[in-house]
């Protein structure tokens, strides 16, 4: 086997790696949906909070996930690539840097954001 082809197949192991935490942060946000949905119903600050929490594992997980992929725009550049080919390379870039912002603020609200309950408790 060449070094292109187990390069390309360890991508595609990455990829199902990232699939399967795909699932698993669905499944907490149906945990923490079900919580929220409590506390509206129910006035449970204990839901609240759990749901709270949840959110806050679903950011980080996504945060780091966009790390990742940052680091692989990155590291992946091409040093001998045409000009089109360096300026979409750039834009992956740019768009990674985008979305771990993104995902830092996302993070930061849910922390501070308008639920003081949770804060104070």
């Amino acid at each position: 086997m060449n070094d292109s082809l187990g390069k390309m197949l360890n991508k595609v192991k990455i990829s199902n790696y990232i699939y399967i935490i795909f699932i698993v942060i669905s499944l907490i946000g149906f945990y923490a949906n079900k919580n929220q949905k409590d506390y509206i119903f129910n006035n449970n600050k204990k839901s609240l909070k759990k749901a709270h929490n949840a959110r806050m594992v679903i950011l980080v997980i996504a945060l780091l996930i966009y790390i990742y992929y940052l680091e692989i725009k990155v590291v992946g550049k091409r040093k001998n690539a045409s000009r089109e080919k360096a300026f979409i390379d750039n834009l992956n870039i740019l768009a990674a840097i985008l979305f771990l912002i993104g995902g830092i603020i996302a993070i930061y609200l849910e922390y501070k954001g308008n639920e003081e309950i949770i804060i104070t408790e």
